[in-house]
């Protein structure tokens, strides 16, 4: 009896044991998401192919600006990620505009200025050269704008005041000599301007380390012929240091900023407010899989935010102040995709699963499907992301590639607000 006793307890624990380390080993195989979020906010991502009515009137403006190169399309319908991808190229241009190219006009004009006063032409070219970019740009578009022009006539006969490279023109100047001699020639000092048709470009050589450019691309038209005679009337009145035709560029280059820039900040307002109607919510983050089997993450996901109870004010049509109270969570649908693929607006990007291997670690991108206008129409979900007290978490729905039924995946909750600084790299402390 007790040889029968000792024999069943033996085949049981080697049974549960058996069971045990099946299951041991089936867990070391399973998989184990872990869903991290690391940047949250407002965003126009470029993957939309909704068509939408475009702002007729704010696309007439930019078509109308000088300024902003590139083709803006219009019609009824366009497609969304066009239309966000224009404005956002007009924003970027715009910014370089008021930020970079105006200040630069204005503290290029106030050298000038000094220099032009003190007579150093040699110096003022120096400036001109370092800054022609700029001030090419600004001139031209003045030109197209009907902003700018000459006032006085240009004397037919001048004599340059500064030490010129020599300049030749041997059809005109070479004497007739025997084969295989070079032939001489003489310099042609009343001919100054070199002129590129192929690239369009024309440049004058004011030193013999120095020429300054014109591009004559930025004319098109019937302003084609108007733009090359006033690039070559610039080039001579440099060439030849003609000081009333210099002294009106530079003066227009110093009041360049307060003559374009409240025009261009107020292009720049309506420019926002239209990509803001386009904005979606956008979460970035990673997927990593610790466990000893491959899973999925599908396409859908939700993103969570703890409103319930959450008071704001906002302005109705009348223009009156009303407080309101969120009396529910709010849960945004979200589409997610591979990182890598979403930076291409025409991948498949949001319509594959994202397939994770064991000890893989992928980059994602999830984009709210509706807009946030669409989902917040009185701006509470903004205010309260401003305010940067509510909680959020994102929700992804797993798929293990052992056929078990899929699974919510959940980040940890941490507040919904934009997390930029957090994830910044200070600097070294020393």
């Amino acid at each position: 009896m007790d040889i029968l006793l000792s024999g069943a307890i033996g085949l049981a624990t080697a049974i549960i044991g058996i069971l045990i380390g099946a299951w041991v080993t089936r867990r070391q195989h399973r998989a184990r998401p872990a869903i991290l979020v690391d940047q949250l906010t407002f965003s126009n991502p470029a993957n939309s192919r909704d068509d939408i009515i475009p702002n007729i009137p704010l696309i007439s403006d930019l078509q109308n600006e000088p300024f902003i190169e590139g083709n803006l399309k219009r019609g009824a319908l366009v497609p969304e990620n066009e239309y966000v991808e224009q404005l956002k190229s007009a924003l970027k241009q715009l910014d370089d505009l008021i930020n970079y190219v105006l200040p630069s006009a204005k503290n290029a004009g106030e050298e000038l200025r000094r220099e032009l006063a003190a007579d150093d032409y040699v110096s003022l070219e120096k400036v001109w050269s370092q800054h022609q970019r700029d001030i090419w740009r600004l001139l031209a578009e003045a030109i197209n704008f009907d902003d700018f022009h000459y006032t006085t006539v240009a004397p037919s006969n001048q004599t340059p005041k500064l030490p010129r490279p020599a300049r030749f023109n041997p059809s005109k100047n070479a004497q007739t000599v025997s084969p295989g001699v070079n032939p001489v020639v003489e310099p042609d000092s009343y001919n100054p301007i070199d002129f590129d048709s192929n690239s369009r470009f024309l440049s004058v050589r004011v030193s013999d380390d120095m020429r300054i450019y014109f591009d004559l691309s930025r004319f098109e038209g019937p302003k084609e012929e108007v733009g090359k005679e006033f690039a070559a009337r610039t080039a001579k009145a440099l060439w030849y240091s003609y000081r009333p035709d210099i002294a009106e560029a530079v003066n227009f280059l110093w009041n360049a900023q307060e003559k374009y820039e409240t025009r261009l900040r107020t292009l720049r307002q309506a420019i926002g407010q239209e990509l803001e109607k386009h904005q979606r919510l956008l979460i970035q983050g990673q997927v990593n899989n610790t466990g000893g089997s491959t899973f999925s993450v599908t396409n859908k996901c939700k993103a969570f935010i703890k409103m319930d109870g959450y008071a704001y004010t906002y302005t109705d049509g009348n223009g009156n102040r009303q407080e309101v109270k969120y009396r529910h969570d709010v849960h945004i649908d979200v589409l997610l995709g591979d990182a890598q693929k979403a930076s291409d607006p025409k991948s498949d990007a949001y319509d594959s699963p994202i397939p994770i291997a064991p000890g893989e670690v992928k980059r994602f991108v999830a984009v709210s499907k509706q807009r946030i206008k669409e989902i917040d129409q009185r701006g509470g979900v903004r205010r309260a992301f401003e305010g940067a007290q509510q909680p959020f978490y994102l929700g992804v729905l797993t798929v293990p590639s052992t056929g078990e039924k899929p699974l919510p995946e959940y980040s940890e909750v941490q507040q919904f607000r934009n997390w930029e600084k957090e994830t910044d790299i200070p600097p070294k402390q020393s």
